[in-house]
């Protein structure tokens, strides 16, 4: 769903008024969308851990 409000972003306004928009001190669903993204991506890497029972 974050993607989708990205992707649907870029397409209406374009890449530099959507940048501006996600630097800007709004808060904004598209900051949440990308804070949604990034704690995806560190819960995807941190499942890719190797875990070692300890003896």
């Amino acid at each position: 769903m974050a993607g989708i409000v990205l992707v649907r972003q870029i397409i209406l306004w374009g890449p530099e008024f959507v940048e501006d928009f996600i630097l800007n001190s709004e808060f904004t669903n598209e900051k949440v969308s990308v804070g949604m993204i990034g704690f995806g991506i560190f819960m995807i890497l941190l499942g890719f851990r190797s875990h070692e029972p300890q003896r």
